[in-house]
């Protein structure tokens, strides 16, 4: 009964395939069609932007996966900070004068120690920005803010350069990093640097980087309709491979960059081509 139950199995499946063999070996229409230099050039593109799609989003699903994998996999509250560390805030801008006064009003009400404190302002500008920032810091310091103006003639390094150049003269253990158009919240450094001063391992950590969130979110519906797809970047992508590689990042929703240590920085303020911030091996 068993061996001719198997047999039957095995019959219909060599049916089977011998049926989509014979199509696939069947030349009643060759010679039919014949591809032309038009249609190579059309169809060799859309199959490898098929491919490029595929891949793409396999690697979402990877993400997915990741994230699931290590959502669990966040570091606890550090204990409070008993002396706490002097630290460097940088600034880099290039002629972006509607957006840089914003940004040192947000980083004046920063709640850290001032005296533990001081703000770099970087300008690599070419237009009207250099006065603009340069009477914003001068109004700022002669209120008491720690702050200095710092304009580059050359544009060597773009902003990474001068980020570096920043480095000569900066004062903190710690550096923390602003994009013109940021707007970290006040209490960013004490909500950062306890995960440097955790005795149970904070010295070995090189970088903590925070989230972003959007200041007009809500403006209109394509602004919700480009954050909902921007979303997913920060709620799977950052977390799942900084913590698969197991990277001591930290998210928040704040829109911030990095603060690194400013012993290990340095090295890592490559000039590049690019009007951009320095990346990060840590990233």
């Amino acid at each position: 009964m068993h061996t001719a139950l198997s047999l039957s199995v095995v019959f219909a499946a060599q049916n089977s395939i011998s049926h989509y063999w014979h199509k696939l070996t069947d030349r009643t229409f060759t010679g039919i069609y014949h591809a032309n230099a038009f249609d190579l050039a059309m169809m060799i593109p859309y199959f490898i932007v098929l491919f490029v799609l595929a891949v793409y989003g396999l690697h979402r699903y990877w993400l997915v996966y990741d994230y699931f994998a290590y959502s669990k996999n966040v570091p606890p509250a550090p204990p409070p900070v008993a002396h706490w560390p002097r630290v460097t805030v940088q600034l880099p801008i290039f002629n972006e004068r509607y957006v840089i006064e914003r940004l040192v009003e947000a980083v004046s009400r920063f709640d850290y120690p001032p005296e533990l404190l001081d703000v770099q302002v970087l300008d690599d500008s070419t237009d009207e920005t250099c006065e603009v920032a340069r009477a914003c810091v001068e109004r700022h310091a002669a209120q008491g803010m720690p702050i200095v103006y710092i304009h580059r003639t050359n544009r060597e390094g773009y902003k990474a350069g001068a980020l570096e150049n920043g480095l000569k003269t900066a004062k903190g253990e710690f550096i923390a990093i602003f994009d013109a158009d940021f707007l970290p919240e006040p209490d960013f450094l004490c909500r950062t640097i306890p995960y440097f001063m955790n005795p149970d391992g904070g010295a070995n950590i090189g970088m903590v980087q925070t989230r972003w969130t959007y200041l007009n979110s809500d403006y209109s519906a394509a602004s919700r309709s480009s954050i909902s797809m921007a979303r997913p970047a920060f709620g799977a992508a950052r977390p799942s491979t900084t913590r698969a590689a197991g990277s001591t990042t930290r998210s928040r929703k704040t829109p911030i960059f990095p603060i690194v240590r400013n012993s290990r920085a340095g090295s890592f303020f490559t000039s590049r081509k690019s009007n951009a911030l320095p990346s990060f091996p840590w990233t």
